[in-house]
């Protein structure tokens, strides 16, 4: 492959950073994905990917734009993603919502998701700003939608104090909702994870800790001597933001939480970029649910 020009590569980079989720990447990282990326000239109309389909690349109008349209050509409410749009389907495996046309005359730099995963899996380090940056959006749309604040359900189970390792897993693995793959992670976490008493009307977690900790609380048991093997998860977007939690928690009964700290969860994110990128994954889930509920 014929080495692209570098006013090329700068252009491409520039358009990138107008484009969710690359808007907070360094440039110098973002180079990777401008140099893997093709061109295409549309001539005409054309219909990207149509509602109900999974996109197969990411597309990032050069000149002209991109409109989110319903198939019998009606703007989509709140259409927002004139400059470049894919990348969350492709990460979330999500369908879209709605078409992805391409204006007449538009100059589109195309990521086919292959060259898109290929990227991510050689380059670590664009992975981890990536998982950052999509922290980020996510705190950016909470905030937004005034849920910066975390809601806290019911957290009343007593767990063991001696809660063995691979209840500690079981019980990351479901908060977190990750998959089997990230097991060799979740043992880990779960070494360095620690089970706290809570009394009620005591607080779940510091609200100016930066960044926060991961708290889990378990949602609900098996049975009265079985271990927890569910729960909810706070703090890993902050966490990874680099930022403190919105407010803070206040447990309503005698509960038990599970805490493992930033800078644990900071170290693992540095040391294994198979657990990052299934991280960058349920982040993308986050934010296509984010973004298309603020469009519409």
């Amino acid at each position: 492959m014929a080495e692209l020009d570098p006013a090329v590569i700068t252009e491409r980079v520039l358009r990138l950073k107008h484009a969710r989720p690359f808007d907070a990447i360094p440039a110098s990282e973002l180079a990777q994905f401008a140099g893997a990326g093709r061109e295409v000239v549309c001539t005409t109309r054309t219909t990207l990917v149509t509602e109900g389909e999974r996109a197969p690349a990411h597309w990032v109008a050069l000149t002209g734009r991109l409109r989110a349209v319903r198939p019998a050509g009606v703007p989509f409410p709140g259409d927002r993603i004139e400059n470049g749009f894919g990348g969350l389907s492709i990460l979330s495996d999500r369908p879209m919502p709605c078409d992805l046309v391409a204006e007449a005359g538009s100059v589109l730099l195309v990521l086919d998701a292959d060259n898109f995963f290929a990227v991510l899996d050689e380059n670590g380090g664009l992975t981890r700003s990536l998982l950052r940056t999509m922290a980020s959006g996510i705190r950016d749309f909470r905030r937004r939608a005034g849920r910066s604040v975390p809601q806290v359900t019911d957290a009343a189970n007593i767990l063991p104090d001696a809660l063995d390792v691979v209840a500690r897993v079981v019980l990351l693995r479901e908060a977190l909702r990750l998959s089997s793959r990230s097991i060799p992670v979740l043992v880990r976490l779960a070494r360095a994870a620690r089970v706290e008493r809570v009394a009620a009307r005591a607080t779940l977690w510091d609200p100016g800790l930066t960044p926060a900790d991961l708290v889990i609380l378990p949602a609900r048991e098996n049975g009265p001597d079985r271990d927890p093997v569910g729960g909810r998860a706070y703090g890993l977007v902050e966490s990874l933001a680099g930022e403190a939690m919105g407010g803070p928690g206040t447990a309503r009964q005698d509960s038990t939480r599970l805490v493992v700290s930033a800078s644990e969860i900071q170290e693992v994110v540095e040391d294994d970029d198979r657990f990052c990128l299934e991280l960058v994954r349920l982040f993308a889930s986050e934010l296509w649910e984010e973004f298309w509920e603020i469009a519409a």
